[in-house]
């Protein structure tokens, strides 16, 4: 039993700690529920770890919504937000099968259909009753592996643990896989885009703390030249990265960009280093489509119908036997 100590042959209950006792039991106990029960006891583990970890609003579907368990509403300082995500969970050993380091999850078509197209954004929850495990999965098409007689997979990643990391995805209602992220970024700095796209020349200006686990901790911005002490703005982003190139690949992954000089140094305690950088050619395409989603314009115009010239062959008998009907 994962997470407990080996009882060798021949000892019994009697003879072990009290709390490993506890333990024990309360695995036995877990994994022995009839369904019914152990479906409710998935549902209210997954609603301790929305309240406790999250702080957020779970609401359980009273009757059955072919497939929805429970909704979740994001709430900020304990304010509900207004912002809701569905639910379908499942508990059991059963659903934690292996594919590779992470977890797969088989489900019906029907299902599928009715979750990729819910108006809420629809989250595959796996809790495993004798571990306390608790997993999480955007139910997305484009994550989905089809197979024979309607049937679907997809995979769960191991490091989707429902805690306080995984709120960023969740209340966007986002997977967390490297293309709902670059999505994601594209979508949210959209403003910023458009701002840096309107500047002729753009530099930052980055300081690693090389002695911090928070080693990154903003971006000084300015535009036309770096004037130290007098940025145009900053991004003050905070996290526990050292690698420039990490830092803008997963925050900025629209932009390219070129070193100026190598790092300075600055008491041996941080690195500062200086960039050129540039919307990339797919952000310039991302913000021409966003304009054109928004005004409906574009600078391609359509030519003029060509006028109608008069054959000296009339073709009226051929045309009208092409498209007249059968009957």
């Amino acid at each position: 039993m994962a997470g407990f100590p080996q009882i060798q042959h021949g000892i019994t209950l009697n003879e072990l700690p009290l709390h490993w006792v506890a333990q024990v039991a309360q695995k036995k106990k877990s994994s022995a529920l009839p369904k019914p029960l152990r479906d409710q006891d998935g549902v209210t583990a997954v609603k301790q770890a929305f309240i406790r970890e999250l702080e957020w609003h779970f609401r359980e579907q009273q009757t059955s919504d072919y497939g929805i368990d429970a909704q979740v509403e994001i709430a900020k300082d304990g304010v509900p937000t207004g912002k809701l995500i569905a639910l379908q969970i499942k508990s059991g050993t059963s659903y934690f099968k292996k594919r590779g380091a992470d977890f797969v999850y088989y489900g019906k078509e029907r299902h599928l259909e009715y979750w990729t197209t819910h108006s809420l954004p629809v989250f595959l929850i796996l809790h495993n009753p004798e571990t306390d495990v608790i997993l999480w999965q955007k139910i997305e098409k484009r994550l989905v592996k089809n197979h024979k007689k309607g049937r679907w997979s997809i995979t769960v990643p191991a490091s989707n643990v429902l805690n306080k990391a995984s709120a960023p995805y969740l209340k966007v209602g986002i997977s967390s896989d490297p293309e709902a992220k670059r999505r994601f970024a594209f979508s949210v700095d959209a403003a910023l885009m458009r701002k840096f796209d309107t500047k002729k020349q753009i530099f930052f200006e980055i300081g690693i703390w090389v002695n911090k686990g928070l080693g990154f901790r903003g971006i000084f911005v300015y535009f036309d030249q770096i004037d130290r002490g007098n940025s145009s703005f900053k991004i003050d982003w905070w996290g526990p990265f050292h690698d420039v190139g990490q830092i803008l690949q997963r925050f900025m992954p629209w932009l390219e960009y070129e070193y100026l000089e190598p790092p300075e140094d600055i008491s041996g305690e941080i690195e500062v280093y200086k960039l050129q950088v540039w919307l990339s050619p797919a952000a310039k395409h991302y913000l021409a489509a966003e304009k054109y989603f928004a005004t409906g314009k574009s600078k391609w115009r359509p030519p003029e119908a060509p006028v109608i010239e008069k054959d000296e062959e009339d073709d009226t008998d051929y045309w009208r036997d092409m498209y007249e009907d059968d009957d």
